[in-house]
Order: C-alpha cells, then sequence, then structure tokens
C-alpha cells in the first residue's frame, strides 16, 4: 500500500542507474494510516522542467492528508558544489510532521502533481499539486522549495462546488506566451443538471504572480462525460508561439480528447480539434493524457491518449504550412464598352494569384503542390428563376463548369513565390449588369515531396496541414460600371412615393375621393363603378443644396401592388 515508483529508460527498460534508491520513500518509515503506511506513492508523478527533479504524489500519507515530495533525478548541482538540494517534502522530509501539510484530512493531496518556473516568481520553481477532497470540493496547492527538504505553501485554490473532485488532474502551460505559467485544474465530477454540465476545467491566467488577483474561466463538458478527468500541457502543437492544452472526457461516447489553443489573450474556447475514441477502435478513450514531447523528431509535440481498454494511441503532430496568397484583378470595374480581350473580342478579366509558404522550422523546405479552384459568378438560384451565367474562362478543361477553373501550382521551398494568371470573358449582351461577379479563390494541399531519403527504421513523414487558423480562401467582386451613380460609382438613390384613392371620368381626368374627420379618404358605393390609385413616385435630392449626396439612378426599381379579392384589377397607366 505505500507504493513505489520507477523511472524507465528510452527503451522502457529498469536500469539500476536510474534507480535513486528513493523512489519508494514511504518504505522504512512509521507505520499506521496516521503516518506512512497507506503512502500511495505513485498515484501522481513527473519531472521538472528541466529534468532535474522529479515530483512525487503520496495521496495516502498522514491520514490522507497526502504529501507531495521532489527528489534528484540526477546528480548535476553536485558539479557545481550545490549539496543541500532536498529532498523536499510537503511535510518536511526531516520532521516530517502532519501539520505542515496544508490541508485537513482525507485531502488527498498529491493526487496530481506539475511543476513550472514563473508561476509565482520569475525563473523560480514551483510545484503544484491536487487535493481533490479537500473540505469536500477540492483544492489545488501551488508550493515552493523551503530551506532545504520543505514544500512550503505559497497560494491554494478551491473549488466551488461539493463533490467536484477539483484537482483531480492539474496541468501548467503558458498559454499566453507572457514568460508567466499559468493553470489549468481539473473537476471532472461537477455537475449541473440544469444546464446537463458533466465535468468542468478552470483555466487560470497568471497576473504576473499575483493568484489573489486570478478569475477563472470555466470549460464545461457534456452530461456524464467526465470531462477534465485528464488535462496536460501538450506544447505548442502547431508553431504559432502558444502553448496548448488537452482535455480528457472518456465518458463522452467512446471517450474524446479535446484540444484547445493558446493564444494572445488566454486561451480559445472553441476546441481546435475533438479526437474521437471511435475513430481508432478504443473506448474510454482520454483518460490520461500525455504530450510534449517530439516523437518523430519534426519539430512538432506529439500526444499519447491512454484509456481504460489496455490501449494507448500515439498522435503524431502534423507540420503546420503557412500560405500566404496575394489576388489582384482587373480590372476592378468593368466597362461593357471597352474590349479589352488580347486574344477574342469582348471584355475579359484577368485573375493574378501569387504564392508562398512558411513553416517552422526553418529548414523544412518539402516540394509542395497547391491545388487550386477559382469559381466566377457561381450559378444561383432562387425561388423565381435560374439566374443565367455571366462569364466563361478561357484555356480550362472542358470538364468543368463554365465557370469552374482548376489548377496547381508549386512551391519549391519556402518563402519562393510561384504564381499564375487566368482569365475569363463575359458573356455576350449581358442583361444583370446590378449584381457584382463575385470571384472565389480556394487551395488545398495536393502534394508533397522531400528532397532527402527515408532511413529504413524511421517513422513515416506526415503530410503538412495548412494552418486552420488562416483561411485558404479569398472572396472578391467585380462590379460593372454604372452610369447615372456619380462620381463614385455607387447609386445613392433618394425613392419616395406617395399615393392617393379617387375616380376617373370620362375625359381620364383623376378625381381625389373626400376624407372624413380622421383624414381618412371615403369609398363611396353610389354611382361609382371605378377605383383609381395614383402613385406618384420621385428620385430627387433629400438636400437641394448637396445635391450629389443621393438621387443617383435607382436601377431596376420595382413597385408592387396587393389588391384584395373584393376588387377586380382593371389596368395600369402611365404618365411616361
Amino acid at each position: 500500500m505505500i507504493g513505489r515508483c520507477y523511472v524507465l529508460s528510452q527503451d522502457l527498460n529498469i536500469r539500476d542507474e536510474l534507480d535513486g534508491g528513493d523512489w519508494k520513500f514511504c518504505e522504512g518509515r512509521t507505520q499506521g494510516h496516521k503516518r506512512f503506511g497507506y503512502c500511495q506513492q505513485g498515484i501522481a508523478a513527473g519531472f521538472t522542467p528541466d529534468d532535474h527533479y522529479i515530483v512525487f504524489g503520496a495521496p495516502g500519507t498522514y491520514n490522507w492528508k497526502g504529501n507531495v515530495r521532489t527528489d534528484q533525478l540526477n546528480n548535476s548541482f553536485d558539479d557545481r558544489v550545490i549539496y543541500d538540494d532536498g529532498p523536499y517534502e510537503a511535510g518536511d522530509e526531516r520532521k516530517q510532521e502532519a501539520e505542515l501539510v496544508p490541508v485537513p484530512a482525507n485531502s488527498y493531496l498529491g493526487f496530481s502533481v506539475d511543476s513550472g518556473k514563473g508561476l509565482t516568481r520569475q525563473n523560480e520553481l514551483s510545484v503544484v499539486s491536487g487535493a481533490p477532497r479537500a473540505n469536500h470540493t477540492g483544492a489545488v496547492v501551488i508550493l515552493r522549495k523551503e530551506g532545504v527538504n520543505r514544500l512550503a505553501p505559497e497560494h491554494i485554490l478551491w473549488g466551488e462546488e461539493l463533490g467536484s473532485s477539483y484537482g483531480y488532474a492539474v496541468a501548467t502551460v503558458d498559454l499566453n506566451s507572457d514568460g508567466w505559467m499559468d493553470l489549468i485544474v481539473g473537476a471532472p465530477y461537477f455537475f449541473d443538471r440544469k444546464e446537463e454540465i458533466g465535468g468542468a476545467v478552470y483555466v487560470y491566467i497568471n497576473q504576473a504572480g499575483r493568484w489573489n488577483r486570478v478569475q477563472h474561466l470555466r470549460l464545461n463538458g457534456t452530461k456524464d462525460s467526465l470531462f477534465g478527468l485528464a488535462v496536460a500541457n501538450i506544447g505548442d502543437i502547431n508553431q504559432d508561439g502558444f502553448g496548448d492544452i488537452a482535455v480528457g472526457a472518456p465518458y463522452d461516447g467512446e471517450g474524446k480528447v479535446y484540444i484547445y489553443h493558446g493564444n494572445n489573450f488566454g486561451l480559445n474556447v472553441i476546441p481546435a480539434q475533438i479526437i474521437d475514441g471511435e475513430t481508432v477502435g478504443v473506448t474510454k478513450f482520454g483518460y490520461s493524457i500525455a504530450g510534449g514531447l517530439d516523437i518523430d523528431d519534426n519539430f512538432y509535440p506529439d500526444l499519447v491518449v491512454g484509456s481504460l481498454s489496455d490501449s494507448a494511441v500515439l498522435f503524431r503532430a502534423c507540420p503546420v504550412i503557412n500560405v500566404t496568397k496575394q489576388v489582384y484583378i482587373h480590372p476592378q470595374q468593368i466597362d461593357l464598352e471597352f474590349e479589352n480581350c488580347r486574344h477574342v473580342p469582348g471584355t475579359c478579366i484577368d485573375v493574378r494569384a501569387c504564392f508562398l509558404y512558411r513553416s517552422k522550422p526553418e529548414s523544412y523546405n518539402p516540394r509542395i503542390v497547391l491545388g487550386f479552384t477559382i469559381e466566377a459568378d457561381s450559378i444561383e438560384s432562387d425561388a423565381q428563376r435560374r439566374r443565367p451565367q455571366r462569364v466563361s474562362f478561357l484555356r480550362k478543361e472542358s470538364s468543368y463548369p463554365e465557370a469552374q477553373y482548376t489548377g496547381e501550382v508549386v512551391l519549391r521551398r519556402q518563402t519562393e513565390s510561384n504564381c499564375i494568371n487566368v482569365t475569363m470573358k463575359l458573356q455576350d449582351n449581358i442583361r444583370d449588369k446590378l449584381r457584382p461577379i463575385p470571384v472565389t479563390l480556394t487551395y488545398v494541399i495536393k502534394e508533397v515531396r522531400r528532397k532527402k531519403k527515408q532511413a529504413e527504421r524511421q517513422l513515416a513523414h506526415l503530410m503538412p496541414v495548412l494552418n486552420a487558423r488562416i483561411s485558404n480562401t479569398f472572396r472578391e467582386e467585380v462590379n460593372f460600371l454604372r452610369e447615372g451613380c456619380g462620381p463614385d460609382k455607387i447609386c445613392q438613390s433618394n425613392l419616395q412615393m406617395t399615393y392617393s384613392f379617387g375616380s376617373k371620368n370620362d375625359t381620364d381626368s383623376f378625381k381625389p375621393m373626400p376624407f372624413n374627420e380622421q383624414g381618412r379618404q371615403v369609398f363611396s358605393l353610389i354611382n361609382q363603378k371605378d377605383i383609381a390609385l395614383r402613385i406618384i413616385a420621385t428620385n430627387l435630392p433629400s438636400d437641394p443644396k448637396n445635391p450629389k449626396k443621393d438621387g443617383d439612378d435607382a436601377h431596376a426599381a420595382v413597385l408592387i401592388a396587393n389588391f384584395p379579392d373584393t376588387l377586380s384589377y382593371s389596368g395600369f397607366r402611365s404618365t411616361q
């Protein structure tokens, strides 16, 4: 029941030189449940970022108050004449006093552990440990080295709901790249019946070490999912300069892992990826997570996900490609009276698109083939009619639609630009000159070739992916040159309408109907067979002193009149 830990070599073997002897520190100490008889060392363990210390959790120590211990993983400090360097314990390694542990009995301090520099002070190591049963809500304790043998508490964060197991999992990560480590805390049994929440993760963005000023952000899981049972710092998986995290929800279906990206403000609360255990045939997927190590040496950290189905799955991170595109369209406004096509009569639109890519590291220079598609004036349908196509591409394959051009562009290395030119021609006798012609460019990675051959025992190279934060679609509209719309070519009309009811005599003159006391026109059913409706529409400047403000031509203006069934429509007459 006291437990012990092992440090394995790269080939997953136990070697004597890696066994510090104290990886079973509860052995030989006073037994019994109030001391070290149920130590349970190894429930949680980890390495400090510099691999100098190994951190152990022992939640069964001191009547299940718990304990946290750090030990030197190697003797690197001995070379620098630093001898008094631990071991350190929350109960003091020499005194072994339960009163020094900063949580009550049955708290399970040490159930989860992590560490990092820049939690409370820059360049100073802190240890973080969860106590998921502390005061029945759970707690997280931030500790620092004090003296030569003690881990002293600096700050305690408390859970907000009874039985939520706040502190079941913890992770430190610099989400916003400000040099201060932020804190992630899992509370997998957080529950809200009305909102159907089943598990939560608390995100604390460090305020320069002043934890009393920090406000938490809570991510919620789905009902009964145990969202937050595992949380992990997975490194910067997309190499954008911000740390990323993964959250396990092993009872969300077959189990899921949610990946969140850090950003300037802290965390993007919309998951960048959701990995489903069903896709890899694993149940209770996401029970444990480990990340931050680059397994295949492609400079992108990889991810390992554990489960309760005797399986662990390695997910390798793909290189991320940042494509820069510049698109030029000429002309920006279409003059149908000016024929500008070079090889055929008519009016043409030229599109020039230039591409280059960047990635990390700078030495990564594969030959990338982008497949692109340009669409112009894509066919739209509405409830009344199918609009005819107004443009067609020149020099295109006949298998594609007239308004679509598909091709490839080769980018031989990073920052090396390559351009394509495409020409489209307007159809003759275009009637629809009001709607602009939309031009859309989309691209995908079609093929990748590396210059160096791969070693036989090396893991297969992964296909790079486009940066999901950069849109791979470009859209712009080309307008027709319109007359009567002022120098800005934007029609700002000022349509005004007045109406009145009346009757018409034999001379076709209009006689308005009389008004009642309320100012409404009155229909007379005596000696009146017809009712006339006179509508006067104007389009004059609203401000005579500023005639350029509005009053431009109103193209394709439409008047719609609806009549009740009790009246029969007779006819329409215009004074124009």
